[in-house]
């Protein structure tokens, strides 16, 4: 298009230093003739000056008509350009609004020369009118290439703009989706510290229970011991019977009987052994032992008798029976399985409640599981998983940029640092050389100050190459591709994280 407009530009001008020098010409050739004429009519001019005069006038006054009628046909084809150029103010046509001002710029160029009798010279007006449309040219050129950046980096932030818009949209659901998420895990932890609570209550009043059953146990081996010590006593199985507890007052004269009696077989016995010890001879001495052993008895059965009557004398005070004592241990019986029941009944109901608890969570897990199945035939994870990766690859590359920076710039803190002692050591080397050695080795020393200086010149070239390299790749386009993408990952990652959070509601609801 711009060598269009050029080359339009220079058969124009062309064309009108053609018309120019046609004009100039022709004016040129018109002046030789009046001049011939004049020459061969002098003598009569001196006769018929008026005359001359009046042919003269008339001839300049034909000459100059249609130079006249073509500078206003000019001004008027100027005059539409104009007009036209007004009416395009609103189009966005460039080219016909860059032809319409060329085809006037060139019209005025004319009219000038023509009015301004510049015939013979017309370079500085058309340089001035030249100047003109080569400067309105630029400006519709800047113009279009605004136009066109503008509208282009108005589209990439209208884009940029949406994205945000979006993300933004969905950070918001996000966040309330996170915040009833969170309402929903408190009112869940205060249904299970209430039931802790009451599982702490229950627990309390089963440690009671077995606190309460122990000591009826005990009560109960109590009565067991003190019915073994009766029933031992009526049957005579009494020598291997010893108890701590405290006994009642029939246990202990019967304990005293007990006693009496094994004090009689042991005299009995006694006396026995000193009888058959005794010999013949001896009748009188086996006299006074049967007086004192009757004796002994008599003493030893009036002791038992007054003990009997003493155990007899209770027992009717007490009212005691075997029937009332079997009584007393079935209504302790009773009531020890009454809380053997109450036990049961807390211990079975606690878990039942834990099996029920369990029960609606393997319940919850398995719908969830189901959901699960269900959102993953609906939607296609592989994309998901898809983006996922190419989300934590342009996260990577990002990093790798920056890491590959700080190495680059370590790298050359290293590569200076290496250059300074290089620089440091090659002086004192120098120095050393100078000092310790001939003038021959000095040469040799520079040469390898040279190469290393060459070296460290390369080392920044391919420093400096680098940088560069990197630069050109995370250029500005690349960034806002970069940054294209990873917006529109970060929406899908936040489409995911509301499903996921969504399934976690369900998931709350199932639990109550």
């Amino acid at each position: 298009m711009e060598k269009w407009i050029l080359w339009l530009l220079l058969e124009a001008a062309t064309i009108m230093t053609v018309a120019s020098l046609w004009f100039i010409w022709r004016s040129i050739e018109l002046r030789k003739k009046l001049d011939q004429e004049r020459d061969n009519e002098s003598p009569e001019l001196d006769a018929s000056s008026s005359q001359n005069l009046s042919g003269s006038k008339a001839q300049n006054l034909e000459q100059e008509l249609p130079f006249k009628a073509f500078a206003q046909e000019l001004e008027r084809q100027a005059n539409i350009a104009a007009d036209t150029l007004k009416d395009l103010r609103s189009s966005d046509d460039l080219d016909t609004v860059t032809r319409f001002k060329v085809w006037g710029t060139l019209l005025k160029a004319e009219r000038a020369i023509l009015l301004n009798d510049q015939s013979n010279e017309p370079k500085p007006i058309l340089i001035r009118f030249m100047a003109s449309i080569i400067s309105s040219l630029e400006q519709i050129k800047h113009k279009k290439i605004n136009k066109n950046s503008l509208t282009q980096s108005l589209k990439d932030i209208d884009e940029e703009f949406n994205q945000a818009s979006e993300l933004l949209i969905s950070k918001e659901i996000l966040l309330a989706n996170q915040k009833e998420l969170h309402q929903e895990l408190h009112k869940s932890i205060e249904r299970s510290e209430q039931k802790l609570k009451k599982l702490g209550v229950k627990h309390t009043e089963l440690q009671r229970l077995q606190l309460e059953l122990k000591k009826q146990h005990d009560q109960v081996s109590k009565l067991e011991q003190h019915f073994d010590y009766d029933d031992q006593y009526y049957t005579g199985n009494t020598d291997n019977i010893q108890s701590d507890a405290p006994q009642h007052q029939s246990t202990k004269h019967l304990h005293k009987l007990e006693r009496l009696s094994k004090r009689q077989q042991a005299i009995i016995e006694n006396l026995q052994a000193q009888l058959n010890d005794t010999s013949d001879d001896q009748e009188d001495k086996k006299e006074q032992v049967q007086k004192m052993a009757l004796e002994r008895m008599e003493r030893i059965s009036s002791e038992s008798n007054s003990l009997i009557g003493q155990l007899q004398s209770e027992l009717d005070s007490a009212n005691l029976s075997i029937t009332t004592l079997k009584e007393n241990i079935s209504e302790k019986d009773r009531l020890l399985q009454e809380i053997d029941r109450k036990l049961s009944e807390i211990e079975g109901s606690a878990y039942t409640e834990f099996q029920s608890i369990n029960s609606n969570k393997r319940d919850a897990l398995e719908s969830l599981l189901g959901d699960f199945v269900l959102f993953k035939e609906d939607n296609d994870t592989n994309t998901f998983e898809a983006q996922e990766l190419e989300a934590r690859k342009l996260e990577q590359v990002l990093k790798e940029s920056e890491t590959c920076v700080q190495l680059l710039a370590q790298e050359l803190e290293r590569a200076e640092a290496e250059n300074a002692s290089l620089r440091i050591d090659v002086e004192q080397r120098v120095q050393e050389a100078q000092s310790h050695l001939g003038s021959n080795n000095i040469p040799n020393q520079l040469a390898e100050l040279g190469a290393l200086r060459e070296e460290n010149r390369d080392l920044i070239s391919q420093i400096q190459q680098m940088k560069d390299n990197l630069m050109n790749e995370i250029s500005s386009s690349n960034e806002k591709t970069l940054r294209k993408e990873y917006n529109k990952k970060s929406l899908e990652m936040d489409r995911l994280q509301l499903a996921y959070s969504d399934l976690e509601k369900k998931y709350l609801g199932t639990l109550r």
